[in-house]
């Protein structure tokens, strides 16, 4: 049920129409608090090439939202087989009806559909669509005592009590927080690989419901077919070195032809080539892959959600998941303030208590998993390694439960909307924000014991009842990586 905004309900003007910027304007539809989103360009969706993978705990806010349902239709099935390659098609990994035992394990499963699709569902949820405006690019963010103006291109003012930047990785709202703090963070931007990205139609040999990950040197492949004929494929290639801030590079048409003609031949999986899926190709982009965690989230007014606070590279699909995530912590910490401060407007002080509070909860998980998508990146760009050869064949030897235990690592401590109810969805393991972080299940704390000790005894001789993965002695780094990358190369 939704709540009418009322006069003394702050009103929050979001800078942003994609994943983010909709999910935010949902979750404060819901308690009753006044929004206006501003979408840059001229449609709510455009087809921009890219394709997003929905998880478990993006999929349960979602869920609470009341989008699910329409979500899953619009994907049509779930992915339904995992495989991990090397390019010579020899499988590391393959795990079958996935998407029944892994939502029989957490209530849900994974879909993959076009990032469009699933703008349409979250924009179709809005119920008053004249919140929503587009052709309204954000040039700049005035501050005052009592309340925040924003500009846009088309001369046109919006105002607010506060500014969330849900305007993705180039943020225009994170280069105003530079202006109030008197320091810019851009420099804290980082790329090491970049990525040819597209959605294909008519690509023979893919059996529905695929997910694949194929390993290479310097670079890798994340494929996976979506709704009707459509599969999504991305050649991520490691770049000549890591670069920062303004010195990223930028890339041409011409750029993505060049690495598309250099990778054409090699097999993503067996039938298929790169080259069949690039000449099938209806959208296409070519990027770098910016990865980061702001250390400087908000400033008086104004906060960042999103790609804009925390930017992961792609492959283990928890960008857009986690953007969902902070949404939500945002809303529960302003639904908390609303709540202790009734028949009063919000003041700078508690606003500025609710970003924090925000960024309090939601910094170290997405520290943990920015950092695990790097380092999962390293380990299947770097096949001939010693330290991928090594994990590989740890995974095989894991037992299929052990194996589907590992998505518990990244879903079960996630974000939910804390003032709507949990759907009643069946599943065998409770979230951690449902049982109030009571122990795993036995069996997942049974199988995650069993290879913590093995990996830990082998590796480096350390027992984690004496010592946690972050107290291993730097001389164990091999040890440490296998046992992260077995975890990561898990997660999905």
């Amino acid at each position: 049920m939704e709540t009418k905004p009322n006069d003394i309900a702050p009103k929050v003007v979001i800078v942003g129409g994609s994943i983010a910027g909709l999910a935010l304007g949902l979750m404060l539809q819901r308690i009753g608090v006044d929004f206006v989103i501003l979408e840059a360009y001229r449609e709510i969706a455009p087809q921009a090439g890219a394709s997003i993978a929905l998880l478990p705990n993006g999929i349960r806010v979602l869920d609470q939202l009341g989008c699910w349902e329409d979500i899953y239709a619009a994907a049509e099935k779930g992915t339904n087989k995992f495989t991990i390659r090397y390019n010579d098609m020899s499988p590391i990994l393959v795990l079958d009806d996935l998407e029944d035992k892994v939502t029989q394990r957490l209530g849900y499963g994974l879909i993959f559909l076009d990032r469009r699709m699933v703008i349409e569902v979250l924009y179709n949820h809005i119920l008053d669509k004249s919140k929503v405006i587009t052709s309204q690019k954000v040039v700049s963010v005035e501050s005052y005592a009592e309340g925040v103006k924003v500009l846009t291109n088309e001369g046109s003012e919006f105002t607010g009590d506060m500014v969330l930047g849900c305007d993705g990785v180039h943020s225009t709202v994170r280069k105003e927080i530079a202006k109030l703090e008197g320091a810019s963070q851009e420099n804290q931007l980082k790329a090491t690989y970049c990525c040819v990205w597209g959605i294909a139609t008519d690509v023979p040999h893919v059996p529905r419901g695929t997910l694949v990950n194929t390993y290479g040197n310097d670079y890798s492949y994340l494929f996976a077919d979506g709704p009707g004929n459509r599969v999504y494929c991305a050649l991520l290639m490691r770049m000549k070195e890591t670069y920062a801030g303004d010195a990223i590079p930028k890339f041409t048409s011409d750029d993505e032809a060049e690495m598309a003609k250099l990778h054409e031949d090699d097999l993503i999986l067996p039938g298929v080539k790169f080259g069949d899926v690039h000449r099938r190709m209806i959208a296409r982009i070519c990027t770098p892959l910016a990865e980061v965690v702001f250390k400087k989230w908000h400033s008086g007014r104004l906060m960042l959600v999103g790609d804009s606070a925390h930017k992961f590279e792609p492959l283990s699909g928890q960008g857009g998941n986690n953007a969902i995530e902070t949404a939500a912590a945002f809303t529960n910490a302003l639904n908390r303030a609303l709540k202790e401060n009734p028949n009063r407007r919000l003041g700078s002080g508690q606003i500025s208590e609710v970003f924090k509070s925000t960024q309090l909860v939601r910094e170290p998980r997405v520290s943990r998993l920015v950092k695990a998508s790097h380092d999962q990146q390293n380990i299947e760009a770097s096949q001939a390694s010693i330290q991928t050869a090594i994990s590989s064949q740890f995974i095989k030897i894991l037992s299929e439960e052990m194996q589907l235990a590992q998505f518990g690592d990244v879903t079960l401590d996630a974000i939910s909307l804390d003032m709507l109810p949990i759907p009643n969805r069946p599943r065998r393991i409770a979230w951690h924000d449902e049982r109030h972080r009571q122990p795993d299940s036995p069996t997942e704390l049974l199988t995650s014991r069993i290879w913590l000790i093995a990996v830990a005894d082998i590796t480096t001789g350390i027992s984690p009842y004496k010592h946690s993965p972050a107290q291993v002695p730097s001389t164990s780094s091999l040890g440490r990586l296998w046992l992260f990358s077995i975890r990561q190369l898990l997660h999905l």
